[in-house]
């Protein structure tokens, strides 16, 4: 099909997939794509080239159907020598390679059913799956099982920032104004996709839990922060994204914070699929202990009460494992060390970036930098640098940090193949510590910051749970593109383990969505609505479109929360900082909310959350058997809203495990 531009073809597949590829002026996605001509394309040449070429042909649409089914899909525009997806009710994902000089098609199929006959399985969606390759001479290839977005597996980078707030970087509004300039960061966001309205949970472990295996906490027993010296962590049944890569054979490694498990041997990120780790098992906070009048010889001095003894406590440790061997504590977490750790993590990553490229490996690096939690302590090599303070210098570090690795990636010639991910585990901590510390180890500043959105994390306001996310990936995110689609951390898990061609788990409750298409910029829609705000183990607020319900009040990290006594319901993109409430007119808003939350309500009542502490080994219990109370507080007025709302569609189980707090 050399003359593209002037031609159309169809490919038949045995597969039982056929394509038709037409010129002219792109379709609406709800058009219906006739042929005007229809003849087999000449791939009859000497040789078959399967690799990705650069080279652009006119090619405007395509379309295709199942044979034999009946159905129709409708197809965006495909550009060929572009990975590329399209997403509707009905959608397919389709890959051709340069129609110019390639005589290899491939076509992979992933046709999403809204609303399928019989019982939708666990996630949500049903999927067939089949990809074809036309040979030379014209026939087809037998079809493959497994659909990534490529034939060649991506690597993949994912950098997670500790506690980071929306209007810090330069390309969300901060930079300059924060006391420095963040220009690696800000080149990163124009090479691909900033989003606007990335959305986390509200404190470190939930968010890194929600991260790593696509589940909102509450499912994991991981919704809260645990208290130092008790039971924690995931239990080993969870899936993270590093099990599920490290599955289809990459490479994985994880250096920085964890806050997934303390036990080094039981619960480390060796056991959760990654083949290296260096990491703190806890927060960086702990490391203000040491630094400390009270603190000597690793242990508290003053007895709890009289006659008794002291209460030893250790400082955090650091650890290092490699999988197949014992954990090695190598550090302890000290002003010191924390200093120099965050040079370490991108040290440590460059290496394992360039040990799994010379090996031929494709690789996962999970990055969980330690900054700009507290205690803001700058690399020696950065400290006073700006003049600007400690804050103004951590800036500087941690831009100049991302740059490294974006470097590396340069160097080592995997650019295209790889998928940089860019965001931060919470929002800004903008609470006022100092008082409790004594003395200030650290000159001063504390303070992050939300650019236009109200709050700081531990809370369920914008502040907390929503931050600065960027997506790059060369040749298949475009550039420059700017969005404020509704996306979860949770949509990671599930986008990622598809790109590399791994598997989703269908025997729990995966929260993540397949945001393939609209990353790829197929879509313009993310085809997410709804954002659960968790705190704990209390649904605190949901986002509906550009609609938020609070259902309990909370506005700091210090305050109260309690139950509202109405939902307060704000319009975000009116009042970004939601300080004014419009219940009226505006209350027909609760119906969807409500519909949403009972959906989770019902598929916590489905599959029982696991209790924090639980030990391993985890065994979910059988379908039928007695299930525990799910303890999701949703107060009062939302659980009547909900179980209205659910009787419209079945009868109303007032059960469901509904714990609502009084007032």
């Amino acid at each position: 099909m050399g003359d593209c531009p002037e031609n159309s073809g169809r490919f038949r597949f045995s597969s039982g997939f056929r394509i038709r590829c037409s010129s002219g002026p792109t379709r609406k996605r709800d058009s219906t794509a006739s042929m005007t001509e229809t003849r087999k394309p000449n791939l009859h040449r000497d040789e078959v080239v399967s690799q990705r070429m650069p080279a652009a042909v006119g090619l405007r649409s395509v379309s295709g159907s199942a044979c034999g089914t009946g159905r129709d899909f409708d197809v965006r525009m495909i550009r060929p020598g572009r990975r590329s997806s399209a997403r509707a009710s009905q959608s397919i994902d389709i890959q051709i390679t340069d129609l110019n000089s390639v005589r290899r098609i491939t076509v992979s199929v992933s046709a999403f059913l809204s609303r399928p006959e019989g019982p939708t399985p666990r996630g949500g969606h049903y999927r067939y799956r089949t990809r074809a390759r036309l040979r030379p001479d014209g026939r087809a290839s037998r079809p493959q099982a497994g659909l990534g977005m490529s034939d060649e597996q991506p690597n993949i980078v994912f950098f997670f920032w500790d506690n980071f707030g929306w209007g810090e970087l330069g390309c969300y509004g901060g930079g300059v104004l924060r006391g420095a300039v963040t220009p690696r960061i800000d080149d990163l966001a124009g090479e691909g996709l900033k989003l606007l309205n990335f959305n986390v949970e509200a404190q470190c472990t939930p968010s890194r839990s929600a991260l790593l295996t696509g589940r909102h906490a509450i499912r994991s027993g991981t919704q809260t922060v645990p208290l130092t010296g008790g039971p924690d962590g995931m239990t080993r049944w969870e899936v993270t994204i590093a099990r599920a890569l490290s599955d289809v054979g990459y490479a994985t490694g994880m250096w920085g914070k964890w806050h997934l498990g303390s036990d080094p041997e039981q619960r480390s990120p060796v056991d959760f699929g990654f083949d290296e780790a260096v990491w703190c098992p806890r927060t960086a906070d702990e490391v203000l202990w040491t630094m400390q009048s009270y603190f000597p010889d690793g242990a508290v001095t003053a007895a709890p009460y009289a006659g008794s003894t002291r209460i030893p406590l250790e400082p955090e440790p650091i650890y290092s494992r490699r999988k197949g061997e014992k954990s090695e504590r190598i550090a302890t977490y000290d002003a010191e060390f924390r200093a120099g750790f965050d040079r370490k993590i991108t040290d440590w990553a460059c290496d394992f970036m360039t040990r799994s490229t010379q090996a031929g490996k494709s690789f996962y690096v999970y990055l969980p930098y330690t900054q700009v939690h507290i205690p803001p302590i700058p690399d020696p090599q950065y400290a006073g640098t700006t003049q600007r303070g400690n804050w103004a210098d951590i800036l500087t570090q941690m831009d100049a940090f991302t740059g490294t690795i974006l470097d590396k990636l340069d160097e080592l010639g995997i650019r295209e193949n790889t998928i940089v991910v860019w965001a931060s585990d919470n929002g800004a901590d903008t609470t006022n510590h100092l008082p409790a510390i004594d003395p200030d180890p650290v000159g001063g500043q504390w303070h992050g910051f939300s650019g236009p959105w109200r709050g700081g994390l531990f809370t369920a306001l914008e502040g907390s749970n929503r931050t600065p996310c960027l997506v790059r990936w060369p040749g298949n995110v475009p550039a420059g593109r700017v969005s404020n689609e509704l996306v979860h951390e949770v949509d990671f898990f599930t986008t990622l383990v598809t790109a590399a061609g791994g598997t989703v788990p269908t025997d729990r409750q995966i929260d993540g969505m397949d945001m393939s298409s609209f990353l790829l910029g197929a879509d313009e829609d993310s085809g997410r609505d709804m954002i659960l705000c968790l705190q704990g183990n209390r649904l605190q607020a949901a986002k509906w479109r550009q609609w938020k319900v609070h259902l309990f009040q909370q506005d700091d990290f210090y305050s109260t929360w309690a139950p509202t006594n109405v939902p307060i319901l704000y319009n975000l993109e009116w009042d970004p900082r939601e300080e004014h409430q419009v219940d009226f007119p505006h209350a027909w808003v609760l119906h969807p909310v409500a519909a949403g939350a009972g959906a989770f309500l019902k598929s916590l009542a489905v599959e029982p959350p696991i209790r924090p502490g639980t030990p391993d080994p985890y065994v979910p219990p059988e379908p039928g058997e007695l299930q525990p109370q799910t303890h999701l507080q949703i107060g009062p007025i939302m659980q009547y809203i909900t179980t209205l709302v659910r009787s419209h569609d079945e009868p109303p189980d007032p059960g469901h495990g509904i714990e609502h707090q009084s007032g």
